[in-house]
């Protein structure tokens, strides 16, 4: 991202600190190299007054900022500053040439962290059978465990008859609260789920996914729950 200073006076706006002049009602591009200079605690005594009159406003390259995101913008440069240069050795896909930019391709691109747990229910399913980690650890008696904060994404389905009509309830710290979420279908052998609104979990709370039978019963069944942290 760039940073511009617009001058909107009728007069020329001299930045001593930084020694750079903005020519009345005109704007200046500032070079990444020159980004320290408005860390000083002087520049920012000289510049915060002008923002706040609103004689200097800073833009982004795509937007003008607001007084305040004006100010904490100049402040918070350096890094623009610190030249990067990816190893020549290694394809990792960097563009940017300096550090800031370098920060932010990564977090534009990092996928956050997705954790799953898997359930498993061997044999055919019955109306009201909680589903677990396996059969040994009924999934009401058992309850899964959320291992980290964050939402809880959707969920893949699979079992070995194409023709089951089944509900799944998903619950969140109680086996008979409304559930959260509640998964309707026939005809369904295998499904990949995202939940429209992800839900809220953090770390220690427990899980209960109840089945439900609306006809033909499903047979041998996977469940992988994904959180995201």
């Amino acid at each position: 991202m760039s940073l511009i200073l617009k001058n909107t006076t009728g007069s020329l706006i001299t930045l001593k600190v930084s020694a750079l002049d903005i020519p009345a009602s005109g704007q200046i591009t500032i070079d990444p190299s020159r980004y320290h200079f408005f860390q000083k605690s002087d520049s920012i005594t000289e510049t915060d007054p002008l923002i706040t009159a609103g004689s200097l406003v800073v833009n982004d390259g795509i937007r003008d900022l607001s007084i305040l995101q004006s100010k904490e913008y100049l402040r918070f440069r350096e890094a623009f500053g610190v030249p990067f240069r990816s190893d020549p050795t290694r394809v990792n896909g960097f563009i940017a040439k300096d550090t800031q930019t370098a920060i932010e391709e990564v977090r534009s691109i990092a996928n956050p962290l997705i954790v799953p747990i898997n359930l498993i229910y061997n044999g055919t399913l019955s109306n009201g059978n909680f589903i677990g980690y396996n059969n040994l650890l009924p999934g009401d008696l058992t309850p899964i465990i959320v291992p980290i904060s964050g939402t809880f994404t959707g969920f893949t389905w699979s079992n070995r008859d194409a023709d089951s009509d089944f509900d799944l309830e998903f619950r969140k710290n109680t086996t008979g609260g409304s559930p959260f979420f509640t998964w309707s279908v026939t005809n369904t052998k295998t499904a990949d789920v995202n939940l429209g609104t992800p839900e809220t979990i953090t770390a220690g709370d427990t899980f209960y996914v109840k089945y439900v039978d609306q006809g033909s019963n499903a047979t041998d069944a996977s469940i992988v729950l994904k959180f995201k942290a």
